[in-house]
């Protein structure tokens, strides 16, 4: 339990952590070449990413929150490793038996906050939102341009593709490129 909570507090409650997140994502984007490509279609890939992006109080528009479910099952949003070893570390201490799937810490932060009051679960709730949507806004990004290749290298080739293996194969890359 100890652990779990130096966890939590290390990676969603610390400030340096978000601003590493947003660093560390930048260099992987600059290193899988994504921010070198045409300004106009990484432009176009943070804005169609940011538009998919859950975030509280803001009700997306349909589109978005479809494509946000489908890269949900691709794995390429709420993949984040360090997300991950802290859900593990709750379940190891049978905190994380409750754990809902779209909300994975909400049960915890219910336990954490009990009697702090809504000011501090908002807290708790909007700092795991906005560490999730650092990760995702650059993995989504990461899949738009990777997707614009791969669809570019299917047509100069002259082979047929489908939008599905377009986003399976772009889905993979990112899977497997972006931490």
């Amino acid at each position: 339990f100890p652990k779990a909570l130096s966890q939590v507090a290390k990676t969603i409650l610390a400030p340096v952590t978000h601003l590493r997140n947003l660093f560390s994502a930048t260099g992987f984007s600059a290193a899988n070449g994504i921010l070198f490509e045409n300004p106009a279609v990484v432009g176009r890939a943070f804005r169609e990413a940011f538009g998919e992006l859950q975030l509280p109080g803001r009700a997306g528009k349909e589109a978005g929150n479809k494509r946000y479910r489908k890269l949900l099952r691709l794995g390429v949003y709420n993949s984040q490793v360090q997300l991950g070893d802290v859900k593990n570390l709750l379940r190891d201490v049978r905190m994380g038996e409750n754990l809902n799937i779209e909300k994975p810490l909400e049960s915890m932060i219910r336990k954490l906050t009990a009697g702090t009051g809504r000011k501090a679960k908002a807290f708790m709730k909007g700092a795991e939102d906005l560490y999730t949507a650092e990760d995702d806004l650059f993995k989504g990004a990461n899949f738009a341009v990777e997707r614009y290749r791969l669809k570019n290298a299917f047509i100069a080739a002259g082979r047929n593709f489908t939008d599905d293996l377009l986003d399976n194969e772009a889905a993979d890359i990112v899977r497997n490129t972006v931490p």
